[in-house]
């Protein structure tokens, strides 16, 4: 087993973030985070649109508080 420094270990994390698919594991993410929501409809496009991928947008728009 190979240990690595905290920071080492955290940038490792981000690289793999980037990488090829990772568009599609922050997908899967917002959807557990979405999970037990019954109905929510929001507009897609227009200047209210939702892309649930844009995390402040969608705070905003919901008046979620940090």
């Amino acid at each position: 087993m190979v240990k690595t420094g905290g920071g080492e270990k955290t940038q490792l994390r981000n690289d793999a973030l980037q990488g090829v698919g990772s568009d599609r594991m922050v997908g899967l993410k917002m959807a557990e985070l979405y999970k037990g929501v019954e109905l929510l409809v929001l507009p897609s496009d227009g200047a209210n649109g939702v892309n649930p991928l844009n995390l402040e947008h969608t705070m905003k728009l919901l008046e979620v508080k940090k």
